[in-house]
């Protein structure tokens, strides 16, 4: 259940900080706007591999 919980807890606070500066910055300079998805996806991407690999620790 740790294992889950930090994965989730990560990424969203990952999520948060670049989604929120991404979409500032965007903002600003609109031709950036897909770089600021392609890292927000990233950060989401973390999420997903966190899950997959406290699968492999729990021996699921």
């Amino acid at each position: 259940a740790i294992a889950f919980s930090l994965a989730v807890v990560s990424a969203a606070w990952a999520i948060a900080r670049a989604g929120s500066a991404g979409l500032a910055a965007s903002a600003e300079r609109p031709e950036i706007r897909t770089t600021a998805i392609i890292i927000s996806a990233f950060a989401e991407a973390l999420a997903i591999y966190g899950i997959v690999i406290s699968f492999f620790i729990l021996g699921a």
